[in-house]
This record gives structure tokens, C-alpha cells and sequence, in this order.
């Protein structure tokens, strides 16, 4: 189904391509031409805010500013200083990368609206800039720009600037096609649900966002320098904050989490610029053209954010899926679980350390939350952790797992010190976890999920992911090939396809470890994982992680099913109010009179011989 999906994707931008190649042939009046050209720009700079707010999440309202450093960068490299034209479009598009990547990583910790401003501040303060600089014309701009050419062809009349401008948007198209099915797509569209999440899976969330913003300003400036070329002059007005919303519109209106998208908002703004000229004129008057295309474009805006939230290419795809006959995703007739293929835990002993903790100490404010825990964990074994509602279990994972830095203490992986290294570093050395929420990822199949969790084990970034080499084919076909097998040994293979949203809790549930399997961990921490499962799915992931513990993995379970936990850990850890109340074999937990009395509770028969006996 995978294969059928992607020789789908391919076969549509083979038609797309095949479409912008020869419409232009069908076109011979200039002025259609000339509105072809404006939707290839506007589709290009639409594309680049979708790798950005789409992919990755992030809002931006800067990218008429990009297209500015392009149209205005052309013109000075070819006006002024003699080079090439597409020689000035690489340096401007240049340019615009190392602006963004340097002021990205500041920009990027800002969040909703408070990013809309800065990227809003950012579109105003160089539009301010071109407006009062003599050197460049001021307001007037300049012209003298010459047509495009390389390598001795030149575009200077209007049909050739259509095949330059739907060439390059083709080429786009491409690339965003590509990118959305690779590892560092995967990772960006991983970050768009949850930050949290993609960083315990190895995703550096600073990093991969700056990697979009770079993205989306090298798009915008390329569209910028192809006005440049096509219009034969540059001034501020075309490049001020109105035309950031138009492109943002633009994309929302096609569907911001598609790289088809910007073609269909694209289309659509080219009509209605077409109907304020020719039929709002007729109806309203001669003095309603622009304020009729600005009322024609918000009512248009608010009522696909109403009816169609994800855009008219995304209202498509749901209509597409309720006309196909639905996949289930009930699971097949679920096998008995094997017993344990391993000996006892009393019969057993530890293996080697894998993670070591000493005085782990949380606050948060005057309150604390984990105190002065020690805790050790080995190979082939199953450490649970168990405490009443507060105890800090969950506390205790986000600290091991990076996702919070310790107020106190040391954590060791491996005998390596990674107290304070964040989420993405501590997952890269080995460490998985599932979260007590299950996350799944909105838009993406159960197959593309468990990719997530690959992560770690690639290696191709954004360039190789996009290019298919030899070498990033052969890496892509061996991170699929295992997360196919984590799915299958998982129980889930048969829902590869299914929208990971779709799942039942149960799924879900068992889908996170498969995420976290995926990337071949040395040490995978539980967060509740039985929580919501009826028995038979509790029985079934009982066996998963006996199998686990066979092949060699630590794991931290932390569990409220005290008769699964009894007989599946090996060892009992017992919170209670953050504090390390016992440790000790489940047997032993389970006699301890202080561990009765703070969680397991009493039953009031006792047996002749006065032992308590723990209930369920």
C-alpha cells in the first residue's frame, strides 16, 4: 500500500510537471501569460511558507521581505555590479539563508502570536529600509534589470518567462513533494504536533526549525528574483507586509499542510484578482476594484477557516477517504501470549548498568517533586516504578529522558554524564520512552509515526534527503524496513496505513513503543503504557516486553496495575512523595508494611499466619 501511495505522489508531480511544461504552448495572448507568471511566483512563495508553517509549524509573516532580498539582490547583482543573472539569484537566495539562520534560533523560541510579530517586525523593518534608501531608488525603486539567461539562453519574452517561472515552480514542487516524505520532513511534521515528543525521538527542535526558515527565505528569494527578471524593475510597494498576508492566505486557502496547496491558493488568488477587474467593477462600480478584491479574498478566507480548515486540498483528501471503503482497525484474532522464554527474575542476575542515578533531585519552585532519588537499571532487566497519584513517577522519566534538567543530582547513561543534555542528545545515545498521554501524529499513517522513532539511526539531512542518491534510497528502504518490523513484532502491521489518529487508545498505546523500537534503543522507559487496555491487550504487551527483556533491553515500567507489575519486573522501586520509600524484589515490595501503608493498601482478612496479603 506504501509503494502504491508513493508511485501515487510520483505519477501526480510527473503530471504536474507534464502540465506546466506544455500549457504554456495552448497560451498566446500576453496578458493570460503574464497572470500565469504572477501564480508561478505567488505559488513559489507559497510553497516556501509551507515547508515553514506547514511542515514545521511555525508562523511566519516574513515572506514578502525574503522575496524583497532576492528581487532587490538580482537587481543589484546585475544592474550594479555586472554578474550574471543567475549568478545574483544564488547569491541573494544566499544572502537571505545566512540572515535567517542567524537571527532563526532567537526568533524561533518565540511562539504563536508573539512569532507572527517578530517575523510581522522583521517585513516592516526591511521594507523601511528599501523605502528610504537613496542608493536603491527609495520609493521609486529602479530598473534596467536585464531578462534571465543561462548558459546562453535567454528568457526576455513573455512566453519564455512562463517556462522559467513554472520550471522553477515545478522544480519546488519537487523538492516539497520529496522532503515531506523524508526523514527530515518526517521529523518537521513530528515537531508541528508536538515539540516534546520529536525531541525524545533524537529531532533537535532549534535546529530543525531554523533548517524550515532558512528553507522558506531561499524560496522566497528565488520568487523575488524571478519579479525581478520578469518585471524588469524593482520598487518597495510590491514587497510590503500586505503581500506577506497575501501569500499566507494564499497557502491556507490550498491547505498549508500540503505542497500542492500553493498551486490551488494560488489559482484561486489569481481569480479573484481577475474577478475584481473585470466582473466586481460591473456589479459595484468602478471604485470598488481594490476593495472588492480585498472583501472577495477575506470573506474567501474566513470561510475555508470555518468550513475547511485544512485548506481546499485538504478538504479534497477527506472527501477522497470517506468515498473509499473504510480499513479497520480492529486487530486480527489476537494470539495467546508465550510464556517467558527467560528464567525467573529471581533466577537471573543483572546484567550490565545502563543508567545510574544518584541524589536526582526536581523542584519546581518550593515544591519538590523528585527528591534525592537513586536508581539503577540493567541490561535484560524490567525495573517497575510504582507510587500513589503525585509521587513524581512521571517527573522521574521526563528527568531521565532529557526532557527536564534536574534542580540536583547525576544521571548516567553508559557511564557518561548526561545530567543536562537535552531531549534529542539523550535519545540519540540510546534512550526511547512512551509518554502517559499517548501522541500520535495528526496526518501521518501508523507506518510514517513509527519513522518517526528512525530518527536516530539515520543520517541523511535536507539536501541528501531531497536528492535521491544511491545512498539515501538505500538508507530510506533500511529505516522503513525497520520500523516494519517494529510494527509487525508490535501487532500492528496490518494498520500500516491507517491515519495514526484513527487508532483505538489500546493501539496507540502499543503504537508508541513500537515508535520507540524503531530506533533501536539500549533502554526504553514506560510511562504507564497499561493504562486504558483491557486484560487481553494487557496480557499480549506483558509478552512484548518479557520479549524485550530477552533481547537484552532495560526497562523502566511505570505502572498502576500492581498485578502486572508483580509478575513481569524484576525489581520494585517505590516513590512516595518524590522520595525513595523501598527497593526490592516484588516479593519484598509486596510484604513491606510501609509500601501497604502509602499505596497497596491492606486487606482486612488477613491468614493464620498474619501475613498480609495485597490486593488487586
Amino acid at each position: 500500500m506504501n509503494s502504491l501511495r508513493k508511485h501515487r505522489t510520483a505519477m501526480g508531480v510527473a503530471a504536474a510537471i507534464l502540465v506546466i511544461a506544455l500549457g504554456p504552448l495552448a497560451v498566446d495572448d500576453t496578458y493570460t501569460q503574464g497572470l500565469i507568471v504572477n501564480f508561478g511566483i505567488d505559488a513559489v512563495l507559497a510553497l516556501g511558507l509551507v515547508l515553514l508553517v506547514g511542515y514545521a509549524g511555525q508562523f511566519s509573516l516574513a515572506q514578502a521581505a525574503f522575496a524583497a532580498i532576492g528581487a532587490y539582490g538580482s537587481a543589484i547583482g546585475t544592474v550594479r555590479l555586472g554578474w550574471p543573472p543567475l549568478v545574483s539569484m544564488v547569491v541573494a537566495a544566499a544572502v537571505a539563508a545566512l540572515l535567517v539562520y542567524a537571527i532563526g534560533r532567537p526568533i524561533l523560541r518565540l511562539r504563536g502570536h508573539f512569532l507572527a510579530m517578530a517575523t510581522l517586525a522583521l517585513g516592516e523593518i526591511l521594507y523601511l529600509l528599501l523605502t528610504n534608501s537613496e542608493e536603491l531608488g527609495g520609493s521609486s525603486g529602479f530598473g534596467g534589470i536585464p531578462p534571465f539567461s543561462v548558459f546562453g539562453l535567454s528568457f526576455d519574452d513573455q512566453r519564455a518567462q512562463v517556462y522559467l517561472v513554472l520550471v522553477v515552480l515545478a522544480l519546488g514542487l519537487w523538492f516539497a513533494v520529496r522532503m515531506k516524505s523524508s526523514r527530515e520532513g518526517r521529523a518537521l511534521r513530528a515537531l508541528r504536533i508536538n515539540e516534546t515528543v520529536a525531541s525524545a525521538h533524537g529531532v533537535d527542535a532549534a535546529r530543525a526549525k531554523t533548517k524550515a526558515f532558512v528553507l522558506s527565505a531561499v524560496f522566497g528569494s528565488v520568487a523575488g528574483s524571478l519579479y525581478a527578471h520578469t518585471m524588469m524593475y524593482v520598487n518597495p510597494a510590491p514587497f510590503g507586509v500586505m503581500h506577506s498576508v497575501e501569500i499566507l492566505v494564499v497557502a491556507v486557502i490550498g491547505g498549508v499542510l500540503s505542497p500542492w496547496g500553493p498551486l490551488v491558493g494560488a489559482a484561486v488568488l489569481t481569480l479573484i484578482r481577475e474577478a475584481s477587474t473585470s466582473v466586481i467593477p460591473g456589479v459595484l462600480g468602478e471604485g470598488a476594484v481594490g476593495a472588492g478584491e480585498e472583501f472577495t479574498v477575506g470573506l474567501l478566507l474566513v470561510l475555508v477557516l470555518v468550513l475547511m480548515p485544512e485548506g481546499v486540498v485538504g478538504a479534497l483528501g477527506r472527501l477522497r477517504a470517506r468515498l473509499l471503503p473504510a480499513r479497520s482497525v480492529a486487530d486480527p484474532a489476537p494470539a495467546q501470549p508465550s510464556a517467558p522464554a527467560t528464567a525467573p527474575s529471581s533466577a537471573r542476575s543483572p546484567g550490565r548498568v545502563r543508567l545510574q542515578v544518584s541524589g536526582l533531585t526536581k523542584r519546581f519552585g518550593g515544591v519538590v517533586a523528585v527528591g534525592d532519588v537513586d536508581l539503577v537499571l540493567h541490561d535484560s532487566e524490567i525495573l517497575g516504578v510504582i507510587g500513589p497519584n503525585g509521587a513524581g513517577k512521571s517527573t522521574l522519566i521526563n528527568l531521565l529522558s532529557g526532557v527536564l534538567t534536574p534542580t540536583e543530582g547525576r544521571i548516567e547513561f553508559d557511564g557518561e554524564d548526561v545530567t543536562r543534555a537535552p531531549a534529542h542528545k539523550v535519545a540519540a545515545k540510546g534512550l526511547a520512552r512512551t509518554f502517559q498521554t499517548p501522541v500520535v501524529f495528526g496526518g501521518m499513517s501508523v507506518l510514517e509515526t513509527v519513522l518517526v522513532g528512525t530518527y536516530t539511526v539515520g543520517r541523511a539531512g535536507i539536501a541528501r534527503s531531497v536528492i535521491p542518491t544511491p545512498g539515501v534510497l538505500r538508507e530510506e528502504r533500511q529505516l522503513r524496513e525497520a520500523a516494519e518490523a517494529a510494527l509487525a513484532r508490535c501487532g500492528l502491521a496490518h494498520l500500516a496505513d491507517v491515519e495514526a489518529d484513527q487508532l483505538s487508545l489500546g493501539h496507540q498505546k502499543v503504537l508508541e513503543i513500537a515508535r520507540g523500537l524503531a530506533g533501536r534503543p539500549a533502554v526504553l522507559l514506560l510511562d504507564e503504557p497499561a493504562a486504558g487496555l483491557n486484560r487481553a491487550e494487557k496480557q499480549r504487551m506483558a509478552a512484548l516486553l518479557r520479549e524485550l527483556r530477552a533481547e537484552g533491553i532495560a526497562l523502566l515500567l511505570v505502572e498502576h496495575d500492581m498485578e502486572m507489575v508483580m509478575e513481569l519486573v524484576d525489581r520494585v522501586h517505590v516513590l512516595e512523595f518524590g522520595k525513595t520509600l523501598r527497593v526490592g524484589t516484588p516479593d519484598e515490595v509486596r510484604s513491606d508494611p510501609e509500601v501497604i501503608r502509602a499505596y497497596l493498601g491492606v486487606d482486612e482478612d488477613e491468614d493464620e499466619e498474619g501475613a498480609i496479603r495485597v490486593d488487586h
